[in-house]
């Protein structure tokens, strides 16, 4: 990240590390920086969902995987 901070799928891969590793929050931290990108992806935008989901933010949740749903059908649960 440090040579290349804007680099949408290193930061996907990152937080789905930080996800798998325990580490939720590390992992919201670049999935709400992904979202406020309107090129965000699906994946990133409903793996960004469950983890707000996870922490009780219900609304914001619901809203993150309607946009994924939105841009690709195929990337809901």
């Amino acid at each position: 990240l440090t040579v290349s901070p804007d680099n949408a799928a290193l930061k996907f891969g990152l937080a789905r590390a930080f996800h798998a590793d325990g580490k939720s929050s590390h992992a919201l931290v670049l999935l709400e920086s992904l979202a406020k990108s309107s090129d965000a992806s699906a994946r990133a935008l409903v793996l960004y969902a469950r983890l707000l989901a996870g922490v009780g933010e219900i609304e914001q949740a619901v809203e993150q995987y309607k946009r994924a749903v939105a841009k690709d059908h195929a990337a809901a649960d």
